[in-house]
């Protein structure tokens, strides 16, 4: 029988044969010892069980096979076996006529499979890099399928349209490498997806606008379950839309460097909306009266004046007060500063 390992561990550097003499006294973790030839895993043979089960005694070997037919059918792999009445087949039944009888067993026949690989290719990878002298642990079936229903259970309740997450090796095993938890998800899509998803209009045209989210809820759950975005850059991107999306509401049209400006002010949503309507009450002063040359505008110089603490700015639009309010008290022609800037001069 082969020697007995534990399936999440990955198979050891020197394959699936016994321990070679030059690792006596290394342990998982270690350097591989320096005269040691990776190609020499491959020439070793596993050790077979010198007594396989005849075809004409089956009844242990049955209950082998059924107990094992159950595990595979737990992890999504029932195609490998057959039973028809009480007769076993398939690839399975062969396993247990060259004596595996436990899952530990199976798994290393398992891993061997294409139908194994492109089920679990994460596990596969990860035997790669053991392979490669690159240690690291081994996801099991059963914690690869865990976190498959978790995710799916997550992008069920937010929403996501089924064909984004049917393909859970595409669409879901991928997060699980990049080592993106559950928790972590969960975080993005409450923090990001449902923000936006449900956002006033004007804040949603602003996130596809910045962030070129064209295709509907699919291309923002995509953009926002990029592991290269940190839940910090998620949270600066849907606080920069806020603000654009607010500003257009007050007919002010912020670039997205402006946005983003005010999105890492150390302000509330509210304190955000409200400082873009005291930009936007200023109206009157952006526009340019008789006799008035400079350029001033409600997102440069409001926007820079209220939110942005810009001394500049706060001092062009102080200028044009005093020099309205010295037009309106000088009473020449009936002048009066209103809203809309000086009017009634003749």
């Amino acid at each position: 029988m082969p020697p007995a390992r534990t399936p999440d561990k990955g198979l050891p550097p020197w394959g699936k044969g016994p321990k070679p003499p030059e690792f006596d006294d290394w342990k998982r973790g270690d350097p591989l010892p320096e005269d040691w030839d990776p190609s020499d895993r491959v020439a070793i043979p596993r050790p077979v069980d010198p007594t396989p089960v005849e075809d004409g005694d089956t009844t242990p070997a049955l209950n082998d096979f059924k107990t094992l037919a159950s595990y595979l059918s737990s992890i999504g792999l029932g195609e490998l076996f057959t039973m028809t009445g009480d007769t076993p087949g398939g690839w399975l039944w062969e396993q247990v006529k060259n004596g595996v009888t436990s899952a530990d067993q199976l798994l290393i026949e398992l891993q061997e499979t294409d139908v194994f690989k492109q089920r679990f290719p994460l596990i596969a990878q990860q035997q790669a890099e053991n392979a490669a002298g690159n240690i690291t642990s081994v996801y099991t079936p059963e914690e690869i399928l865990q976190y498959e229903r978790t995710i799916t259970n997550v992008f069920k309740r937010s929403g996501l349209p089924e064909w984004f997450y049917d393909d859970p090796v595409t669409d879901i095993q991928g997060l699980m490498q990049e080592g993106i938890s559950p928790e972590s998800i969960v975080e993005r899509i409450e923090d990001a997806y449902d923000y936006v998803q449900n956002a006033p209009i004007e804040v949603r045209q602003a996130f596809n606008d910045f962030y070129g989210i064209k295709d509907g809820e699919a291309a923002l759950a995509t953009y926002i379950l990029d592991p290269e975005k940190t839940i910090q850059s998620l949270t600066r991107a849907r606080r920069t839309a806020y603000a654009a999306g607010m500003g257009r509401r007050q007919n002010i049209s912020l670039s997205e460097s402006q946005a983003q400006q005010i999105a890492e002010l150390p302000m509330s949503e509210s304190g955000i909306v409200e400082g873009l309507q005291d930009v936007s009450q200023m109206a009157g002063l952006y526009r340019e009266s008789v006799g008035e040359s400079q350029d001033l505008t409600a997102e440069e110089t409001g926007v820079g004046s209220v939110l942005l603490g810009n001394a500049q700015a706060t001092e062009a639009l102080e200028r044009r007060r005093i020099a309205r309010s010295a037009v309106t008290s000088s009473g020449q022609g009936g002048a009066a500063l209103t809203q809309q800037g000086v009017v009634g001069l003749g």
